[in-house]
């Protein structure tokens, strides 16, 4: 079992490169986007709610899990942005994640809202166990930067 402690539930942009098809469209859909390979981590299963019960060309749809894999699964977000930027992928992430590419119009952030996408992060630690001084400081920090970051 586990504690957590979330700080910050942020929403999610969808993007893609300024020259793909869904960059011309005024608006954009969820079955629009399923259109399109993802290049993203595993979506958690919170998603999977949100998305129709089949598999699409974005990902596939884990039933066992409730997870949603893209076709192009990568770690991190500078390796979605990589591979958003080279082709028909899409990905999405915190806007201020691709501030520089949007600035740059590199990439463009779909006409999408979608309430159920959002990024949720905090800390979580296992229930019962004491943390360590250094962890204590460390959330701390994290603590004391996002109330000044207030946004």
């Amino acid at each position: 079992h586990q504690e957590t402690e979330c700080l910050r539930i942020s929403p999610v942009v969808v993007c893609c490169w300024s020259g793909h098809l869904l960059a011309q469209m005024a608006t954009v859909s969820v079955p629009d986007i399923l259109g399109f390979p993802g290049a993203c981590p595993a979506l958690p299963a919170r998603m999977f709610d949100g998305l129709p019960k089949v598999s699409k060309t974005f990902g596939i749809l884990d039933e066992t899990t409730k997870r949603v894999i893209p076709r192009i699964w990568v770690e991190t977000f500078s390796d979605a942005k990589s591979v958003v930027l080279s082709g028909d992928a899409l990905s999405a992430g915190p806007r201020q994640l691709i501030a520089k590419e949007l600035d740059d119009a590199s990439l463009i952030a779909l006409p999408l809202v979608v309430p159920w996408l959002t990024l949720n992060y905090g800390f979580i630690w296992r229930r019962g166990r004491s943390l360590s001084p250094a962890c204590l400081a460390f959330m701390q920090i994290v603590r004391e930067i996002e109330q000044k970051r207030g946004d």
